[in-house]
Protein backbone atom coordinates (compact mmCIF):
# COMPACT_ATOMS: atom_id res chain seq x y z
CA UNK A 1 0.00 0.00 0.00
CA UNK A 2 3.26 2.86 0.75
CA UNK A 3 4.86 2.10 -2.37
CA UNK A 4 1.68 2.66 -4.51
CA UNK A 5 0.99 5.68 -2.28
CA UNK A 6 4.22 6.66 -3.08
CA UNK A 7 4.41 5.94 -7.11
CA UNK A 8 1.04 7.90 -6.87
CA UNK A 9 2.87 10.97 -5.12
CA UNK A 10 5.89 10.45 -7.77
CA UNK A 11 3.78 10.65 -10.18
CA UNK A 12 1.95 13.65 -9.49
CA UNK A 13 4.70 15.56 -8.41
CA UNK A 14 6.05 14.66 -11.93
CA UNK A 15 3.02 15.79 -13.51
CA UNK A 16 2.83 19.17 -11.65
CA UNK A 17 6.17 20.35 -11.80
CA UNK A 18 6.32 19.12 -15.61
CA UNK A 19 4.78 22.64 -17.18
CA UNK A 20 6.77 25.03 -15.40
CA UNK A 21 9.21 25.36 -17.87
CA UNK A 22 6.32 26.33 -20.32
CA UNK A 23 5.58 29.05 -17.81
CA UNK A 24 8.64 30.97 -18.68
CA UNK A 25 8.17 32.45 -21.73
CA UNK A 26 8.72 36.24 -21.43
CA UNK A 27 6.24 37.77 -24.21
CA UNK A 28 6.25 40.90 -21.91
CA UNK A 29 7.72 43.01 -25.36
CA UNK A 30 6.46 40.67 -28.11
CA UNK A 31 3.66 43.45 -28.85
CA UNK A 32 5.70 46.47 -28.85
CA UNK A 33 4.05 48.07 -25.84
CA UNK A 34 7.18 49.04 -24.19
CA UNK A 35 8.33 50.82 -27.26
CA UNK A 36 4.98 52.38 -27.60
CA UNK A 37 5.09 53.69 -23.43
CA UNK A 38 8.66 55.43 -23.88
CA UNK A 39 7.21 56.90 -27.37
CA UNK A 40 4.14 58.48 -25.13
CA UNK A 41 6.47 59.90 -22.55
CA UNK A 42 5.13 56.81 -20.13
CA UNK A 43 7.66 55.35 -17.34
CA UNK A 44 9.00 52.01 -18.44
CA UNK A 45 11.93 51.22 -15.57
CA UNK A 46 12.66 48.09 -14.05
CA UNK A 47 11.01 46.05 -11.52
CA UNK A 48 11.20 48.36 -8.11
CA UNK A 49 12.30 47.06 -5.23
CA UNK A 50 8.78 46.65 -3.33
CA UNK A 51 7.36 45.07 -6.72
CA UNK A 52 10.37 42.54 -6.43
CA UNK A 53 9.76 41.60 -2.51
CA UNK A 54 5.83 41.35 -3.48
CA UNK A 55 6.43 38.90 -5.78
CA UNK A 56 8.71 37.04 -3.58
CA UNK A 57 6.88 36.97 -0.91
CA UNK A 58 3.56 36.26 -2.77
CA UNK A 59 5.53 32.94 -4.76
CA UNK A 60 6.50 31.66 -1.43
CA UNK A 61 3.04 32.21 0.25
CA UNK A 62 1.62 30.60 -2.84
CA UNK A 63 4.19 27.51 -2.55
CA UNK A 64 2.70 27.58 1.23
CA UNK A 65 -0.83 27.52 -0.20
CA UNK A 66 0.06 24.43 -2.17
CA UNK A 67 1.68 22.63 0.39
CA UNK A 68 -1.27 23.37 2.99
CA UNK A 69 -3.73 22.00 -0.08
CA UNK A 70 -1.84 18.85 -0.13
CA UNK A 71 -1.96 18.21 3.36
CA UNK A 72 -5.22 18.25 3.47
CA UNK A 73 -5.42 15.85 -0.01
CA UNK A 74 -2.84 13.16 1.71
CA UNK A 75 -5.50 13.43 5.41
CA UNK A 76 -8.61 13.39 3.26
CA UNK A 77 -6.74 10.21 1.87
CA UNK A 78 -5.69 8.34 5.12
CA UNK A 79 -9.29 8.98 6.51
CA UNK A 80 -10.74 6.82 3.79
CA UNK A 81 -8.21 4.40 4.29
CA UNK A 82 -8.77 4.15 8.28
CA UNK A 83 -11.18 1.50 7.97
CA UNK A 84 -13.14 2.43 11.51
CA UNK A 85 -9.59 2.90 13.03
CA UNK A 86 -10.29 5.92 15.50
CA UNK A 87 -7.14 7.09 16.03
CA UNK A 88 -6.45 6.99 11.98
CA UNK A 89 -9.65 9.39 11.56
CA UNK A 90 -8.95 11.65 14.15
CA UNK A 91 -5.00 12.52 13.60
CA UNK A 92 -6.96 13.21 9.63
CA UNK A 93 -9.51 15.24 10.71
CA UNK A 94 -6.69 16.97 13.09
CA UNK A 95 -4.25 17.26 10.10
CA UNK A 96 -7.47 18.93 7.85
CA UNK A 97 -8.66 21.41 10.27
CA UNK A 98 -4.69 22.32 10.96
CA UNK A 99 -4.03 22.58 7.20
CA UNK A 100 -7.38 24.43 6.85
CA UNK A 101 -6.13 26.95 9.30
CA UNK A 102 -3.29 27.13 7.71
CA UNK A 103 -4.79 28.20 4.74
CA UNK A 104 -6.59 30.75 5.88
CA UNK A 105 -3.31 32.12 7.40
CA UNK A 106 -1.69 32.22 4.61
CA UNK A 107 -4.47 33.79 2.43
CA UNK A 108 -4.48 36.10 5.08
CA UNK A 109 -0.82 37.14 4.65
CA UNK A 110 -0.86 36.88 1.27
CA UNK A 111 -3.71 40.26 1.30
CA UNK A 112 -2.24 41.89 4.22
CA UNK A 113 1.00 41.94 2.38
CA UNK A 114 -0.72 43.01 -1.46
CA UNK A 115 -1.97 45.89 0.78
CA UNK A 116 0.95 47.08 2.85
CA UNK A 117 3.51 46.31 -0.44
CA UNK A 118 0.52 48.52 -3.37
CA UNK A 119 0.73 51.32 0.23
CA UNK A 120 4.48 51.45 0.02
CA UNK A 121 4.73 51.23 -3.76
CA UNK A 122 2.89 54.13 -4.35
CA UNK A 123 4.54 56.25 -1.51
CA UNK A 124 7.78 55.36 -2.45
CA UNK A 125 7.95 55.74 -5.77
CA UNK A 126 6.82 58.80 -7.46
CA UNK A 127 6.34 58.73 -10.76
CA UNK A 128 8.64 61.00 -13.01
CA UNK A 129 8.48 62.80 -15.88
CA UNK A 130 10.58 64.39 -18.29
CA UNK A 131 12.85 65.06 -14.98
CA UNK A 132 9.70 66.32 -12.79
CA UNK A 133 7.80 64.29 -10.21
CA UNK A 134 3.90 64.14 -11.22
CA UNK A 135 1.54 64.84 -8.63
CA UNK A 136 -1.17 61.90 -8.01
CA UNK A 137 -4.24 63.79 -10.20
CA UNK A 138 -1.09 64.01 -12.77
CA UNK A 139 -1.11 60.51 -12.46
CA UNK A 140 -4.68 59.49 -12.45
CA UNK A 141 -5.19 61.55 -15.09
CA UNK A 142 -2.86 59.95 -17.57
CA UNK A 143 -3.98 56.72 -16.50
CA UNK A 144 -0.78 55.26 -14.57
CA UNK A 145 -2.43 55.12 -11.09
CA UNK A 146 -6.14 54.17 -9.60
CA UNK A 147 -8.17 57.14 -8.00
CA UNK A 148 -8.44 58.01 -5.23
CA UNK A 149 -5.58 59.85 -4.06
CA UNK A 150 -3.79 60.31 -0.48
Amino acid sequence: MRTTLRRLSAAATLFLFSAVPALAQDVRDASGLTATAQEAGFVTSAVNLPTLVGNIIGAMLALLGMVFVVLIIYAGFNWMIAQDNADKVKASKKTIVNAALGLIIVFSAYVITGFVLNAIDFSLDPVVDQGEVMSCQEQVARGLRNPPCP
